[in-house]
């Protein structure tokens, strides 16, 4: 996948974890997923891949919270919006 291409999908996941259609866990599944096959800077990658494993480790108890993973995932997805804005640009969403 191209990283234009990796990074609309990210503006898609935002959108839908932000109107309330798609679970924090599903979101950082995702985004997990997109970080090994995106073809994303190392940049975004290293904000990417802890989110999963740490939404893992925080429901187990083991390690952090889930409203800490939840802030992280957040602030990452707000990075990417800009390419959620330039699809729904076409009254498409």
């Amino acid at each position: 996948m191209a990283p234009i291409s990796g990074r609309v999908v990210l503006g898609l996941i935002y959108r839908r974890f932000v109107d309330g259609k798609l679970s924090l866990k599903n979101a950082v599944s995702a985004i997990g997923r997109l970080s090994w096959t995106a073809g994303l800077s190392e940049e975004e990658q290293r904000f990417m891949l802890p989110l999963d494993d740490g939404y893992a480790l925080a429901t187990s108890g083991t390690f952090g919270t889930v409203e800490a993973i939840e802030s992280q995932t957040l602030r990452f997805l707000k990075f990417i919006r800009i390419f959620d804005s330039k699809i729904c640009m076409n009254g498409r969403q």
